[in-house]
């Protein structure tokens, strides 16, 4: 029985190491730092934006875009006007991430209602 305790004990062991060892899953560069920063001051969407545009960069790159990613970018075009590429993201989002599809077809609601105002 102490046999079997130990074998556990060690098992367990290895798999948390081996967890600790395993590779990102997905790129996150910056973005923590970048929405910290933007969420104290909203004068640095610009550093988000571009850091996101990067991030999704290199996830597309790799097939690894974080889920979220394409959707937080589609919402800060969305901000500054950029409609149509806003559009595009949602869309991304929704595919890459099936679950989103009712939040995402809202959002690309929104964003052709405020195209047309244009």
């Amino acid at each position: 029985m102490r046999c079997l305790k130990y074998a556990v004990l060690l098992m367990s062991g290895a798999i948390f190491l081996s967890a600790c060892a395993a590779p990102e899953k997905y790129h996150w560069g910056s973005y923590e730092q970048d929405l910290l920063t933007y969420y104290k001051d909203n004068g640095q969407q610009i550093i988000l934006v571009e850091n996101l545009g990067m991030m999704i960069e290199k996830g597309e790159e790799q097939g690894r875009v974080p889920p979220g990613i394409y959707a937080e970018y589609g919402y800060l075009l969305l901000e500054s006007g950029k409609f149509d590429d806003s559009v595009t993201f949602f869309r991304k989002e929704q595919e890459s991430w099936p679950e989103s599809e009712t939040l995402m077809n809202a959002m690309i609601r929104i964003a052709e209602t405020e195209a047309k105002k244009q």
